[in-house]
This record gives structure tokens, sequence and C-alpha cells, in this order.
């Protein structure tokens, strides 16, 4: 199979991740018109349960897949390469049958006594299919990934989310004037039926690639050697996951609670926390898909300069995607800050967003750069610190989030304080240890001045010229299209400036 190369790579799955996130994105559009704020935050409830579950079957064996994937190909040792890919399917498609017969059984007590919502039981069944499909699909993603050709799981990406998009419209569609819950459960439906086609077509390829192979070159160890060698690396990811996720569950549990401390009603509560997660985090999170794509890239190809002792190579891959990284949150949050009401209304028809959206806008840098340096501990092999990491982080949140959210004063606004606080955190916990590893320092100016000074300048330019598109087109969604793309246009605009006096300066 043809290896293509970081740049090539990175290419692939960007376009794919923003093709992908944006058919995610318009599935949550499309579910909100559809079941409302209160239906999108009982679905958003369900969700973190139900990625628990995943990251308990098989958290971290996509990444644990890549890097020994990466190594053996590296070495020529084939053979070991495809064992390990069968053994891991069956120890893993063994131990997913396992936990569905235990989330069967005690489905009912999930949804009457954690979820404390009787609607949830049937959406919980529903999404136990796709543990099986997520498992299987998580290992061949992970040998693709290995051999740094990322154009398949791409390819298969896109089709899933039209799967998706596609079957909740007709299930939504059918049960249009049905309860609440069935609705819910459609959703999750359209979710497990796209897992399914994903995993199917991975399969396909993957088989391709296994018979276009016509040397086994290499010895390979036992099984039992082999399993040790991807459980030695997903445990730690998967237990660092399944913190996180049971941190998202425990949110998702809590906040509603929280707010109705805060004084609101049980369907206000949900309403807004359906709000706050279903639509104004897709809004902010929206070009972290680009982030997202870099840092699964990052995985093999610095595992691979690592085991070859190449950490020259490895600072080379570092300081350019920091860079990145940066620009691309920071030209967001200029977005943020200073369009948050037009964005809630061009994208979820909603005049209730604004606050939200803005009140997110601080803390997106942290977040984004906090991502990345994530990827690139994982690539470094330095799961251990990450769970350390996650465990401070995951206390940070959940105190933070208790004390504030119950605040009447600050209610919702609590998840925004702790969205600067917490991925600040991060960021400087996994600037510590990168730097302790590869003796690569953040540039401060790179990476957070200069961004920020740009920004600045975007959010003046917007805020000038916002009176003027209003007068021309009004208050619609040409006007905020408009205000859109000139937010994105100025911020390359005067960093090319930047750019150009910069090196101006150093002739």
């Amino acid at each position: 199979m043809k290896k293509l190369s970081f740049l090539q790579n990175t290419i692939v799955l960007v376009l794919s991740n923003l093709i992908t996130g944006s058919l995610a994105f318009l599935f949550s559009i499309i579910l909100s018109k559809e079941i409302g704020a209160q239906g999108v935050g009982l679905y958003h409830m369900i969700m973190p349960i139900y990625m628990l579950f995943i990251c308990f079957t098989c958290g971290g064996t996509t990444v644990a897949l890549s890097k020994i994937t990466a190594e053996q190909n590296s070495r020529k040792n084939i053979s070991e390469l495809y064992k390990g890919i069968t053994a891991s399917i069956t120890f893993f498609a063994f131990w997913t049958v396992l936990v569905s017969i235990f989330i069967v059984l005690f489905a009912p007590f999930i949804s009457d006594n954690i979820l404390k919502d009787s609607r949830t039981y049937l959406p919980v069944l529903i999404f136990i299919p796709a543990l099986l499909f997520v498992a299987m699909g998580s290992i061949l993603k992970g040998y693709f990934y290995g051999l740094q050709n990322s154009t398949f799981p791409a390819v298969i990406d896109i089709v899933e989310k039209s799967v998706r998009i596609i079957i909740l419209v007709t299930l939504i569609t059918y049960f249009k004037n049905w309860d609440l819950k069935y609705k819910v459960a459609a959703a999750v439906a359209a979710m497990t039926a796209g897992e399914f086609i994903s995993f199917v077509l991975l399969y396909i390829f993957y088989k391709k690639s296994y018979f276009s192979v016509s040397d086994f070159t290499g010895r390979p160890d036992n099984v039992f050697q082999i399993i040790v060698n991807v459980l030695k690396i997903s445990l730690p990811l998967s237990l660092n996951g399944f913190l996180s996720t049971a941190l998202g569950t425990l949110i998702a549990i809590m906040i509603p609670r929280r707010l109705q401390v805060a004084g609101f009603s049980v369907e206000s509560s949900l309403a807004l926390y359906g709000k706050l997660t279903g639509m104004g985090m897709n809004i902010v999170m929206f070009p972290s898909i680009i982030v997202s794509a870099i840092s699964i890239i990052l995985v093999p190809v610095i595992s691979e300069a690592s085991s070859g002792k190449s950490m020259t190579a490895v600072n080379r891959r570092i300081k350019p995607i920091l860079r990145i990284t940066a620009l691309i949150a920071s030209l967001s949050a200029g977005l943020f800050f200073s369009i948050p009401n037009e964005l809630g209304k061009l994208f979820y028809a909603r005049t209730d967003l604004g606050n939200i959206i803005f009140s997110l806008s601080f803390g997106v840098i942290f977040m984004y750069i906090e991502s990345t340096l994530f990827g690139i501990l994982n690539g470094l092999g330095r799961q251990s610190v990450l769970l350390q990491n996650t465990i401070i982080m995951s206390l940070i949140d959940v105190t933070s989030l208790y004390f504030l959210v119950g605040v009447p004063n600050i209610n919702i606004y609590g998840y925004a304080i702790n969205f600067v606080i917490s991925p600040l955190a991060g960021c400087i916990l996994n600037s510590m240890e990168m730097k302790r590893i590869t003796d690569v320092q953040i540039d401060v100016y790179d990476t957070f001045v200069l961004p920020v000074f740009i920004a600045v300048g975007e959010i003046l330019i917007l805020n000038i010229i916002k009176p003027l598109i209003y007068v021309i087109w009004g208050n619609t969604n040409i006007s905020s299209l408009i205000l859109l793309a000139s937010g994105i246009g100025s911020y390359i605009f005067i960093y090319f400036l930047i750019s150009l006096a910069s090196k101006k300066r150093a002739k």
C-alpha cells in the first residue's frame, strides 16, 4: 500500500474532517430543529454514557494499533503486523460482547438511577450494537493510520456521516408525531446504523490491503504477547478516555441538576443544557476539526521518528503544528467574540445562543492548544503522564462546575468559566512534559501574543463594519455570512501583513 507523506496525510485528513465535521454539524442542526432544545439535552445526556462504554470496550485501540503498525512496518515485520490485527479483533470483539450483555441487563438501572430519566431506556438499548462496530472499526482505522494512509478512513467517515443524516431524516419524519423519547431513540438508531456501515467498509478495504501483500516478512510473537503489547498502550489511553468520559457523564447529569439549584425548572434546565452542549459547543468546536486531523496524523509520525531516535525530526514537526493551532484558535475566538448572535442565528435559527457562544470564546485558544499537546504526547508514548494530567483536569472540572453552575447569577456560564480554567491547566501541564522530553519550549510570542494581537485586529474590523453591513442587508443570514467571511478575511490579511513586515525587517 502506498505510504502518503506527512503533508499529504494532513491534507487528506483535514479535508475529510472538514466534510465529516460539516456533516456532523448538519446532523446537530437537523436534530435541534426536529426535537428542540429539550430533546437535544436528552440526547446529550445519553451520549456520554455511550462514549463511556466505548472507552471501556475499545478506548485507545486506534492509537495503539496506529503506533504498533507504524513500528512493525518500519521494521519490515509484516507477519506480526497482521497477526496483531487479527488477535486484536478477536480479543476486543469478545470483550465488547461481554460488556454489551452487561448493559442489556442493567439498562433499566442506567436510565432510572443514573440518568434519572426513564425516556433514556430505549436509546440506551439501541446504542448497544454500535459498541461492537466501533470496537472493530477502531482497530482497522489504527491499521490504516499506522501505514500513514488516511484515504480509506477519510472516505468512509464521510459515507458514515452521510448515512447517519439520511437515516435520521427518514426516522424523524416517521416518528414526527410520536413522543419525544422515540425521536431521541431515532437519532441514536441513525448513529448505530452509520457505525455499522463504517465498519463494513473498513473491513472491505482492510481485506483488499491484506491480499495485496506479497511477502509476509519477519517472525511474529505469540498471540498473548501481541495482546499485551496492544494493551500496554491502549489501557492507559482507555483509562484516560474513561475518566474523561466518566467526567462528561457526571457533568451531563450534574449541570441540569445544578441549574435547578440555581432556580431553573427541570424542563428549562434540560433545554439550557441542550443549547450549551448541542448547539453552542458545536459552533465553538467546529474549527477544531482541522486541529483534530493534525493530531491524529502526529501520533504515527512522531512515534516513527522517536523510535528511530530522531528527536530533531520530532521537534521539526511540533513547532509549526503549534503555530497553526494557535492561529486557527485565535481566528475562531475572534469570530465567536464579535458575532456570536449572528452565528447562532445563521446555523441554528435561534436568537438565544449569542451569550453562550460569546462566553465560550475566551477559552477556545487554550482548548485547541491543549488538544494538540495531547496528540504530541500520545505520539511520544507519554500515556501515563496524560492520564495523570487528565485526572488533575477532571478534578478542576467537577469542582468548578459544581460550585459555579449552582450560583443563580452565574448558572450556565459557570461552564464557560471552567472552559478557560481547565484547558489552561492542561496546556501548562502538557507543555511542561513536552519540554522535558523534547526540549521544545512553547514560543509564547508565536503561540499566544501574535495570534491574539491579530484576533484583536479582526475584532476591531468586524465591530467597525457590522453597522454598515446591517444598514445595507439588515439583520439577515446574508449579513451573517458577510461578517463571517469578513472576519476570516481580515485575520488572514493582517497575518500576511505582519509576516511580510517581519521578512523585510529580517533582511
